[in-house]
């Protein structure tokens, strides 16, 4: 017999993971991917364009692998 996830369990779980969520990123954790400043030149942006973008980029790789994370936890229900 399968069991299933309750409504609760599903939602705590959400929950948790959006907690988790960032919207901005300190220096530091900036600083550990490395920028090509020759991306600016080659796509046309300026570097505050490239900077932008490139924290964006690895606010939503954070983002997701919480989420990757937080679906393998659901396999603990079965």
């Amino acid at each position: 017999m399968r069991n299933y996830i309750s409504d609760e369990d599903i939602f705590n779980q959400v929950k948790e993971t959006v907690m988790r969520y960032s919207t901005s990123i300190d220096l530091a954790a900036f600083n550990k991917n490395i920028i090509d400043p020759f991306d600016a030149k080659a796509y046309g942006r300026t570097i505050d364009e490239v900077i932008a973008s490139e924290s964006m980029r690895q606010i939503g790789k954070s983002n997701n692998n919480h989420i990757g994370f937080d679906y393998q936890n659901f396999n603990h229900y079965e």
